[in-house]
Protein backbone atom coordinates (compact mmCIF):
# COMPACT_ATOMS: atom_id res chain seq x y z
CA UNK A 1 0.00 0.00 0.00
CA UNK A 2 1.14 3.26 -0.94
CA UNK A 3 2.36 5.72 2.36
CA UNK A 4 -0.49 8.35 0.68
CA UNK A 5 -2.89 5.44 0.94
CA UNK A 6 -1.82 4.58 4.17
CA UNK A 7 -2.53 8.02 5.33
CA UNK A 8 -5.80 8.63 4.07
CA UNK A 9 -7.40 4.93 5.08
CA UNK A 10 -5.47 5.63 8.89
CA UNK A 11 -7.04 9.55 8.67
CA UNK A 12 -10.77 9.03 7.46
CA UNK A 13 -12.60 10.08 10.30
CA UNK A 14 -10.47 13.40 10.42
CA UNK A 15 -9.38 14.50 6.97
CA UNK A 16 -7.80 17.75 7.71
CA UNK A 17 -4.91 15.78 9.73
CA UNK A 18 -3.95 14.34 6.03
CA UNK A 19 -1.67 17.20 5.19
CA UNK A 20 -0.44 18.04 8.22
CA UNK A 21 1.00 14.20 8.25
CA UNK A 22 2.42 14.80 4.72
CA UNK A 23 3.93 17.58 5.17
CA UNK A 24 5.91 16.68 8.26
CA UNK A 25 6.98 13.47 6.74
CA UNK A 26 8.00 15.72 3.65
CA UNK A 27 9.44 18.48 5.18
CA UNK A 28 11.80 16.08 8.23
CA UNK A 29 14.15 18.69 9.10
CA UNK A 30 11.83 21.15 9.83
CA UNK A 31 10.06 21.57 13.39
CA UNK A 32 5.54 20.74 13.66
CA UNK A 33 4.58 24.41 14.10
CA UNK A 34 7.06 24.97 11.49
CA UNK A 35 5.56 23.02 9.00
CA UNK A 36 1.76 23.49 9.54
CA UNK A 37 2.11 27.32 9.94
CA UNK A 38 4.45 28.69 7.16
CA UNK A 39 3.74 28.01 3.67
CA UNK A 40 6.50 25.98 2.50
CA UNK A 41 7.57 28.82 -0.58
CA UNK A 42 8.77 31.13 2.75
CA UNK A 43 10.21 28.26 4.54
CA UNK A 44 12.16 27.70 1.76
CA UNK A 45 13.08 31.80 0.60
CA UNK A 46 13.84 32.03 4.62
CA UNK A 47 16.78 29.71 4.28
CA UNK A 48 18.05 31.28 1.26
CA UNK A 49 18.23 34.92 2.52
CA UNK A 50 18.48 34.39 6.32
CA UNK A 51 20.52 37.11 8.00
CA UNK A 52 20.21 39.05 4.22
CA UNK A 53 17.93 42.51 5.11
CA UNK A 54 19.00 44.66 7.94
CA UNK A 55 15.39 46.06 9.33
CA UNK A 56 14.51 49.94 9.25
CA UNK A 57 14.43 52.33 12.27
CA UNK A 58 11.20 54.19 12.74
CA UNK A 59 11.57 57.60 11.69
CA UNK A 60 13.66 56.06 8.68
CA UNK A 61 12.53 57.50 5.20
CA UNK A 62 12.12 55.41 1.66
CA UNK A 63 10.93 57.69 -0.76
CA UNK A 64 7.83 59.82 0.37
CA UNK A 65 7.40 56.51 3.04
CA UNK A 66 8.42 57.36 6.78
CA UNK A 67 8.61 54.23 8.73
CA UNK A 68 6.22 54.03 11.72
CA UNK A 69 6.71 50.61 13.26
CA UNK A 70 7.90 46.86 11.83
CA UNK A 71 4.59 44.89 11.21
CA UNK A 72 6.83 41.79 10.18
CA UNK A 73 8.91 39.59 8.70
CA UNK A 74 7.99 37.40 5.63
CA UNK A 75 9.44 35.45 3.53
CA UNK A 76 9.69 38.19 1.09
CA UNK A 77 11.22 40.54 3.60
CA UNK A 78 10.39 43.45 5.83
CA UNK A 79 6.72 44.85 6.37
CA UNK A 80 6.22 48.10 7.81
CA UNK A 81 3.45 50.38 8.57
CA UNK A 82 4.72 53.73 6.89
CA UNK A 83 3.23 57.29 6.55
CA UNK A 84 3.08 58.01 3.32
CA UNK A 85 3.76 61.93 2.73
CA UNK A 86 3.33 63.02 -0.76
CA UNK A 87 1.38 63.07 -3.78
CA UNK A 88 -1.15 61.39 -0.93
CA UNK A 89 -0.99 61.29 2.91
CA UNK A 90 -1.98 58.19 3.93
CA UNK A 91 -0.79 54.82 6.17
CA UNK A 92 0.23 52.53 4.03
CA UNK A 93 1.38 48.95 4.73
CA UNK A 94 5.27 49.11 2.93
CA UNK A 95 7.12 45.43 1.91
CA UNK A 96 10.75 45.80 1.30
CA UNK A 97 11.82 43.14 -1.04
CA UNK A 98 15.18 41.16 -0.71
CA UNK A 99 17.25 41.75 -3.33
CA UNK A 100 18.15 38.09 -3.94
CA UNK A 101 14.59 37.39 -3.90
CA UNK A 102 13.86 35.30 -7.34
CA UNK A 103 12.50 38.27 -9.67
CA UNK A 104 10.34 36.63 -11.67
CA UNK A 105 8.31 35.35 -8.20
CA UNK A 106 8.36 39.51 -7.32
CA UNK A 107 7.38 40.08 -10.46
CA UNK A 108 4.52 37.72 -10.90
CA UNK A 109 2.90 38.90 -7.44
CA UNK A 110 3.14 43.00 -8.75
CA UNK A 111 1.14 41.77 -12.18
CA UNK A 112 -1.33 39.95 -9.93
CA UNK A 113 -1.76 42.78 -7.65
CA UNK A 114 -2.11 45.67 -10.25
CA UNK A 115 -5.04 43.65 -12.21
CA UNK A 116 -6.97 43.08 -8.97
CA UNK A 117 -9.08 46.13 -7.89
CA UNK A 118 -12.01 45.19 -5.35
CA UNK A 119 -13.42 46.34 -1.89
CA UNK A 120 -12.49 43.31 -0.56
CA UNK A 121 -8.60 42.64 -1.74
CA UNK A 122 -6.26 44.94 -0.28
CA UNK A 123 -5.22 47.92 -2.75
CA UNK A 124 -1.90 48.11 -4.65
CA UNK A 125 -0.76 51.95 -4.28
CA UNK A 126 3.13 52.13 -5.58
CA UNK A 127 5.97 50.03 -6.82
CA UNK A 128 9.20 52.14 -6.40
CA UNK A 129 13.08 50.91 -5.52
CA UNK A 130 14.89 52.82 -2.87
CA UNK A 131 18.14 54.92 -3.61
CA UNK A 132 20.11 51.46 -3.01
CA UNK A 133 18.04 50.17 -5.89
CA UNK A 134 16.33 48.02 -3.49
CA UNK A 135 12.80 47.10 -4.70
CA UNK A 136 9.40 48.22 -2.43
CA UNK A 137 5.51 47.68 -2.71
CA UNK A 138 3.37 50.25 -0.77
CA UNK A 139 -0.60 48.47 -0.41
CA UNK A 140 -3.21 49.62 1.85
CA UNK A 141 -2.72 48.97 5.88
CA UNK A 142 -5.40 47.02 7.21
CA UNK A 143 -6.54 48.02 10.84
CA UNK A 144 -7.84 45.24 11.74
CA UNK A 145 -7.08 41.47 12.45
CA UNK A 146 -7.83 38.32 10.98
CA UNK A 147 -11.01 36.53 10.27
CA UNK A 148 -11.55 33.69 13.10
CA UNK A 149 -9.88 36.54 15.92
CA UNK A 150 -12.55 39.21 14.62
CA UNK A 151 -15.24 36.94 14.59
CA UNK A 152 -14.53 35.62 18.39
CA UNK A 153 -13.59 38.75 19.35
CA UNK A 154 -16.85 41.00 18.27
CA UNK A 155 -18.70 38.35 19.35
CA UNK A 156 -20.50 37.59 16.14
CA UNK A 157 -23.42 35.56 15.89
CA UNK A 158 -23.69 32.65 12.85
CA UNK A 159 -25.65 35.18 10.33
CA UNK A 160 -22.73 37.97 11.17
CA UNK A 161 -20.03 35.51 10.67
CA UNK A 162 -21.77 34.12 7.39
CA UNK A 163 -22.37 37.77 6.20
CA UNK A 164 -18.08 37.71 6.48
CA UNK A 165 -17.58 34.91 4.57
CA UNK A 166 -19.77 36.21 1.69
CA UNK A 167 -17.53 39.14 1.71
CA UNK A 168 -15.05 36.95 1.15
CA UNK A 169 -16.28 34.81 -1.22
CA UNK A 170 -16.94 38.16 -3.28
CA UNK A 171 -13.12 38.88 -3.45
CA UNK A 172 -11.75 35.13 -4.47
CA UNK A 173 -14.49 35.14 -6.85
CA UNK A 174 -13.45 37.94 -8.38
CA UNK A 175 -9.72 37.06 -8.43
CA UNK A 176 -10.88 33.86 -9.85
CA UNK A 177 -12.93 35.76 -12.74
CA UNK A 178 -9.57 37.45 -13.55
CA UNK A 179 -7.98 33.96 -13.80
CA UNK A 180 -6.29 34.84 -10.43
CA UNK A 181 -5.80 31.90 -7.62
CA UNK A 182 -4.45 32.98 -4.51
CA UNK A 183 -3.20 29.73 -3.38
CA UNK A 184 -2.96 30.42 0.33
CA UNK A 185 -6.44 31.61 1.78
CA UNK A 186 -5.77 31.30 5.62
CA UNK A 187 -7.14 32.92 8.61
CA UNK A 188 -4.16 35.37 8.79
CA UNK A 189 -4.08 36.52 4.92
CA UNK A 190 -8.10 37.37 5.68
CA UNK A 191 -8.41 40.72 7.52
CA UNK A 192 -11.26 41.92 9.01
CA UNK A 193 -11.70 45.88 9.51
CA UNK A 194 -14.09 48.42 10.01
CA UNK A 195 -14.86 51.21 7.83
CA UNK A 196 -17.73 53.37 8.84
CA UNK A 197 -18.88 51.64 10.97
CA UNK A 198 -19.79 48.37 8.66
CA UNK A 199 -17.52 45.17 8.81
CA UNK A 200 -15.30 44.84 5.57
CA UNK A 201 -13.42 41.88 4.83
CA UNK A 202 -10.03 42.58 3.14
CA UNK A 203 -7.55 39.61 1.45
CA UNK A 204 -3.84 40.18 1.60
CA UNK A 205 -1.02 38.15 0.83
CA UNK A 206 -0.91 37.28 -3.10
CA UNK A 207 2.69 36.53 -2.59
CA UNK A 208 2.63 32.33 -3.96
CA UNK A 209 -0.88 32.90 -5.74
CA UNK A 210 -0.62 31.59 -9.78
CA UNK A 211 -2.51 32.38 -12.69
CA UNK A 212 -5.19 29.88 -13.80
CA UNK A 213 -4.20 26.69 -15.47
CA UNK A 214 -0.40 27.91 -14.95
CA UNK A 215 1.75 24.86 -14.13
CA UNK A 216 4.72 25.43 -11.78
CA UNK A 217 7.71 24.95 -13.26
CA UNK A 218 8.69 22.92 -9.87
CA UNK A 219 7.37 20.69 -7.93
CA UNK A 220 7.15 23.14 -5.06
CA UNK A 221 4.26 22.98 -2.76
CA UNK A 222 2.89 26.45 -2.28
CA UNK A 223 0.23 27.45 0.48
CA UNK A 224 -0.16 26.35 3.93
CA UNK A 225 -0.51 22.55 4.46
CA UNK A 226 -3.68 22.48 7.38
CA UNK A 227 -5.74 24.63 4.26
CA UNK A 228 -4.53 22.92 1.52
CA UNK A 229 -6.08 20.82 -0.89
CA UNK A 230 -5.49 16.73 -1.24
CA UNK A 231 -4.61 16.84 -4.69
CA UNK A 232 -1.80 19.48 -4.06
CA UNK A 233 -0.07 17.46 -1.65
CA UNK A 234 -0.18 14.00 -2.98
CA UNK A 235 0.48 15.15 -6.31
CA UNK A 236 4.54 14.01 -8.04
CA UNK A 237 3.88 16.11 -11.27
CA UNK A 238 4.30 19.90 -11.70
CA UNK A 239 1.16 21.60 -10.17
CA UNK A 240 -1.79 23.31 -12.08
CA UNK A 241 -3.26 25.64 -10.42
CA UNK A 242 -7.32 25.39 -10.43
CA UNK A 243 -10.30 27.40 -8.71
CA UNK A 244 -11.05 24.22 -6.41
CA UNK A 245 -7.99 24.13 -4.79
CA UNK A 246 -9.06 28.11 -3.38
CA UNK A 247 -12.84 26.28 -2.66
CA UNK A 248 -11.13 24.07 -0.72
CA UNK A 249 -8.98 26.19 1.47
CA UNK A 250 -12.65 28.43 1.95
CA UNK A 251 -14.23 24.88 3.07
CA UNK A 252 -11.93 24.24 5.64
CA UNK A 253 -11.90 28.03 6.73
CA UNK A 254 -15.70 28.02 6.70
CA UNK A 255 -15.83 25.13 9.38
CA UNK A 256 -13.36 26.81 11.16
CA UNK A 257 -15.15 30.11 11.08
CA UNK A 258 -18.53 28.03 12.48
CA UNK A 259 -16.87 25.57 14.69
CA UNK A 260 -18.53 26.97 17.95
CA UNK A 261 -22.24 27.08 16.74
CA UNK A 262 -24.96 24.40 15.41
CA UNK A 263 -24.27 22.85 11.78
CA UNK A 264 -27.36 22.76 10.51
CA UNK A 265 -27.66 19.84 7.71
CA UNK A 266 -28.15 22.75 5.62
CA UNK A 267 -24.49 23.83 6.54
CA UNK A 268 -23.26 20.62 6.49
CA UNK A 269 -23.72 19.51 3.20
CA UNK A 270 -22.14 23.25 1.90
CA UNK A 271 -18.94 22.50 3.86
CA UNK A 272 -18.38 18.68 3.06
CA UNK A 273 -19.59 19.65 -0.98
CA UNK A 274 -16.37 22.43 -0.79
CA UNK A 275 -14.36 20.40 0.88
CA UNK A 276 -14.31 17.16 -0.90
CA UNK A 277 -11.41 14.57 -1.63
CA UNK A 278 -11.96 14.77 -4.50
CA UNK A 279 -11.88 18.21 -6.81
CA UNK A 280 -14.58 16.63 -9.06
CA UNK A 281 -17.53 16.73 -6.08
CA UNK A 282 -16.52 20.51 -4.71
CA UNK A 283 -18.18 23.34 -5.88
CA UNK A 284 -17.62 24.52 -9.33
CA UNK A 285 -17.05 27.94 -8.48
CA UNK A 286 -16.57 30.03 -5.82
CA UNK A 287 -19.75 31.98 -7.30
CA UNK A 288 -21.75 28.85 -6.40
CA UNK A 289 -20.59 28.19 -2.64
CA UNK A 290 -21.86 31.65 -2.13
CA UNK A 291 -24.98 31.11 -3.73
CA UNK A 292 -25.67 27.89 -1.23
CA UNK A 293 -24.83 29.59 1.54
CA UNK A 294 -27.52 32.86 0.60
CA UNK A 295 -29.87 30.34 0.08
CA UNK A 296 -29.32 28.61 3.43
CA UNK A 297 -29.71 32.11 5.24
CA UNK A 298 -33.21 33.20 3.30
CA UNK A 299 -34.57 29.50 4.09
CA UNK A 300 -34.11 28.24 0.11
CA UNK A 301 -33.21 25.00 -0.68
CA UNK A 302 -29.63 24.34 -1.36
CA UNK A 303 -27.88 22.86 -4.57
CA UNK A 304 -25.70 20.95 -2.28
CA UNK A 305 -28.81 18.67 -1.22
CA UNK A 306 -31.00 16.19 -3.11
CA UNK A 307 -34.39 18.27 -2.98
CA UNK A 308 -37.75 16.71 -2.05
CA UNK A 309 -40.73 17.67 -0.81
CA UNK A 310 -40.20 16.62 2.66
CA UNK A 311 -36.95 19.05 2.40
CA UNK A 312 -38.64 21.77 0.25
CA UNK A 313 -42.09 21.86 2.31
CA UNK A 314 -40.47 22.80 4.99
CA UNK A 315 -38.56 25.48 4.04
CA UNK A 316 -41.66 26.99 2.27
CA UNK A 317 -43.41 27.08 5.66
CA UNK A 318 -40.89 28.90 7.01
CA UNK A 319 -40.06 31.39 4.21
CA UNK A 320 -43.97 32.12 3.70
CA UNK A 321 -45.66 31.03 7.01
CA UNK A 322 -47.90 34.32 6.58
CA UNK A 323 -49.30 33.57 3.24
CA UNK A 324 -49.95 29.46 4.73
CA UNK A 325 -51.66 31.04 8.16
CA UNK A 326 -53.90 33.45 5.85
CA UNK A 327 -54.69 30.37 3.36
CA UNK A 328 -55.46 27.75 6.23
CA UNK A 329 -57.46 30.80 8.56
CA UNK A 330 -59.63 31.69 5.25
CA UNK A 331 -60.11 28.07 4.06
CA UNK A 332 -61.36 27.71 8.41
CA UNK A 333 -63.96 30.63 7.68
CA UNK A 334 -65.80 29.22 4.71
CA UNK A 335 -66.06 26.14 6.30
CA UNK A 336 -67.29 26.98 9.45
CA UNK A 337 -69.74 29.40 7.74
CA UNK A 338 -71.14 26.25 5.73
CA UNK A 339 -71.59 24.56 9.25
CA UNK A 340 -73.29 26.73 10.60
CA UNK A 341 -76.29 26.65 7.58
CA UNK A 342 -76.23 23.27 7.99
CA UNK A 343 -76.94 23.32 11.29
CA UNK A 344 -80.04 25.91 11.31
CA UNK A 345 -82.12 22.88 8.83
CA UNK A 346 -84.60 21.26 10.92
CA UNK A 347 -86.31 18.87 8.58
CA UNK A 348 -84.23 15.47 7.85
CA UNK A 349 -84.88 15.49 4.40
CA UNK A 350 -83.74 19.36 3.97
CA UNK A 351 -80.60 18.36 6.35
CA UNK A 352 -79.66 15.17 3.89
CA UNK A 353 -80.43 17.53 1.02
CA UNK A 354 -78.12 20.21 2.33
CA UNK A 355 -75.49 17.99 3.17
CA UNK A 356 -75.37 16.80 -0.53
CA UNK A 357 -75.09 20.47 -1.44
CA UNK A 358 -72.23 20.74 1.43
CA UNK A 359 -70.25 18.15 -0.61
CA UNK A 360 -70.69 19.63 -3.90
CA UNK A 361 -69.50 22.77 -2.86
CA UNK A 362 -67.20 21.59 -0.54
CA UNK A 363 -65.44 20.24 -3.85
CA UNK A 364 -66.38 23.53 -5.86
CA UNK A 365 -64.82 25.26 -2.93
CA UNK A 366 -61.86 22.58 -3.12
CA UNK A 367 -61.08 23.83 -6.85
CA UNK A 368 -61.68 27.43 -5.80
CA UNK A 369 -58.57 27.29 -3.54
CA UNK A 370 -56.55 24.92 -5.40
CA UNK A 371 -56.70 27.46 -8.42
CA UNK A 372 -56.93 30.84 -6.16
CA UNK A 373 -53.40 29.39 -3.90
CA UNK A 374 -51.47 27.85 -6.88
CA UNK A 375 -49.23 30.71 -6.84
CA UNK A 376 -48.06 29.20 -3.51
CA UNK A 377 -46.85 25.34 -4.67
CA UNK A 378 -43.82 25.53 -3.01
CA UNK A 379 -42.69 22.62 -6.27
CA UNK A 380 -43.07 25.83 -8.67
CA UNK A 381 -40.24 27.36 -7.77
CA UNK A 382 -38.32 30.08 -5.58
CA UNK A 383 -40.64 32.98 -6.64
CA UNK A 384 -43.16 33.21 -3.70
CA UNK A 385 -43.81 36.54 -2.56
CA UNK A 386 -47.34 36.20 -2.66
CA UNK A 387 -49.09 38.48 0.25
CA UNK A 388 -52.56 38.59 2.07
CA UNK A 389 -53.87 41.53 -0.34
CA UNK A 390 -53.01 39.58 -3.21
CA UNK A 391 -54.35 36.48 -2.81
CA UNK A 392 -57.93 38.62 -1.88
CA UNK A 393 -57.26 40.64 -5.17
CA UNK A 394 -56.83 37.15 -7.23
CA UNK A 395 -60.00 35.92 -5.47
CA UNK A 396 -62.38 39.20 -6.28
CA UNK A 397 -61.07 39.06 -9.93
CA UNK A 398 -61.96 35.15 -10.23
CA UNK A 399 -65.17 35.51 -8.97
CA UNK A 400 -66.64 38.74 -10.83
CA UNK A 401 -65.38 37.40 -13.73
CA UNK A 402 -67.81 34.53 -13.90
CA UNK A 403 -70.65 35.09 -16.45
CA UNK A 404 -73.15 32.92 -14.68
CA UNK A 405 -72.49 32.80 -11.28
CA UNK A 406 -73.87 30.06 -9.27
CA UNK A 407 -75.14 30.38 -5.51
CA UNK A 408 -72.60 29.37 -4.01
CA UNK A 409 -70.20 32.10 -6.36
CA UNK A 410 -72.35 34.47 -4.23
CA UNK A 411 -71.87 33.15 -0.77
CA UNK A 412 -67.50 33.54 -1.68
CA UNK A 413 -68.30 36.75 -2.37
CA UNK A 414 -69.90 37.53 0.79
CA UNK A 415 -67.48 36.24 2.30
CA UNK A 416 -64.84 38.02 0.65
CA UNK A 417 -66.58 41.47 0.89
CA UNK A 418 -66.63 40.66 4.83
CA UNK A 419 -63.10 40.31 4.88
CA UNK A 420 -62.94 43.34 2.73
CA UNK A 421 -64.80 45.60 5.70
CA UNK A 422 -62.53 43.96 7.94
CA UNK A 423 -59.32 45.07 6.60
CA UNK A 424 -61.17 48.46 5.95
CA UNK A 425 -61.73 47.79 2.09
CA UNK A 426 -64.91 49.35 1.77
CA UNK A 427 -65.45 50.12 -1.90
CA UNK A 428 -64.24 46.24 -2.36
CA UNK A 429 -66.47 45.22 0.14
CA UNK A 430 -69.52 46.59 -1.17
CA UNK A 431 -69.01 45.88 -4.74
CA UNK A 432 -68.48 41.70 -3.63
CA UNK A 433 -71.57 41.87 -1.09
CA UNK A 434 -73.82 43.38 -3.55
CA UNK A 435 -73.21 41.65 -6.00
CA UNK A 436 -73.59 38.46 -3.79
CA UNK A 437 -76.78 39.58 -2.62
CA UNK A 438 -78.03 40.34 -6.42
CA UNK A 439 -77.50 36.25 -7.14
CA UNK A 440 -79.17 35.34 -4.09
CA UNK A 441 -82.20 37.37 -4.89
CA UNK A 442 -81.97 36.01 -8.21
CA UNK A 443 -82.14 32.15 -7.06
CA UNK A 444 -83.68 32.29 -3.27
CA UNK A 445 -86.85 33.90 -1.81
CA UNK A 446 -86.93 36.96 -0.40
CA UNK A 447 -87.80 35.69 2.75
CA UNK A 448 -84.95 33.55 3.04
CA UNK A 449 -82.43 33.94 5.56
CA UNK A 450 -79.37 34.69 3.61
CA UNK A 451 -81.40 37.28 1.95
CA UNK A 452 -82.48 39.12 4.64
CA UNK A 453 -79.08 38.90 5.96
CA UNK A 454 -77.25 40.57 2.97
CA UNK A 455 -79.68 43.36 2.89
CA UNK A 456 -79.36 44.32 6.55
Amino acid sequence: MKQTDFITKACQDDLELIPIILNILAEQDSTLANAIEKPLIHQHLDRENRGESKELAVGDTIKSYTIIQTIGMGGMGYVYSAQQNYPAERKVALKLIKESLNQDLLLREIQILAGLNHPNIATLFEIGSTDHDQTFVAMELVDGCDLLSWSDENGLDKQKRLDLFLQLCEGISYAHERGVIHCDIKPSNVLVTEINGTHVVKIIDFGISQYQNYKSEHNTISGTPSYMAPEVLHTTEKIMADTRRDIYSLGVLFKKLLVNYLMTKDLQAIAEKATAIEASNRYAAVALFAADIESYKQQIPISARTHSLLYTTPLFIKRRLGVVLFSVALLIAIIAGYVAQAQQASIATEQARMAKSAQLEAEELATFLTELFNVANPEKGKDTSVTAQELLNNAKEQLLSIETPSLLDARFMHTIGSIFTRMGRYDDAEVMIDMSLQIKRRQLAENNDEVISGIN
